[in-house]
């Protein structure tokens, strides 16, 4: 296993520390993501994707998965109807993130830290693309939103597609009325 981290990364850290701990044995690939656009040298746009990632995890993060879940895992991995109650509470807390995006993190810029692509817009990119398995559209009444994945998916072509292949899978399989495999969640 190849394991690509930067130690100035929390969770780059925690999971080196789980493999060593562990005794797993990995091939060594340290990068340093703060030396180009992906975590800008200048401290206002640093400041700006740190304050995404931060934000990010008690909201997209958040509220994409758990309206993906309910919305959808659940009811496969249970065999039962969504709970439709909490997939309203998880819908109407997505669109207040989603919302936020639109008019808070993109009101002023092409990207969320600023004029290029960041790790905030990477995180972002993908944690938006879970409501649409589900049939979700993101970008409805939206347009900073809708123009600002447009941008980020040109950009992150086409390594953006193939990682994004089960998520069109599974999409599929959804809008086919068949079952998506059971999450090992």
């Amino acid at each position: 296993m190849k394991y690509y981290y930067d130690l100035m990364s929390q969770p780059s850290r925690a999971v080196y520390i789980f493999l060593k701990k562990n005794n797993i044995n990995f091939t060594d690939c340290p990068v340093a993501l703060r030396r180009d656009h992906w975590y800008p040298s200048n401290p206002q746009k640093q400041a700006k994707v740190d304050e995404y990632m931060e934000w990010q995890h008690l909201n997209t993060r958040l509220n994409c998965a758990m309206y993906f879940q309910h919305k959808l895992l659940i009811p496969v991995m249970t065999q039962s109807p969504p709970n439709e109650k909490k997939v309203a509470q998880f819908q109407k807390r997505m669109e207040e993130s989603l919302n936020q995006i639109e008019t808070i993190w993109l009101k002023d810029s092409n990207f969320i830290a600023g004029d290029s692509v960041t790790l905030a817009d990477l995180l972002a990119v993908c944690e938006l693309q879970q409501p649409s398995i589900v049939g979700y559209n993101i970008f409805e009444n939206r347009p900073n939103l809708t123009a600002w994945y447009n941008r980020v998916k040109e950009f992150l072509q086409p390594e953006l597609t193939e990682a994004s292949t089960v998520v069109e899978k599974v999409k599929k399989m959804y809008t086919e009325g068949a079952e998506a495999p059971p999450s090992k969640l």
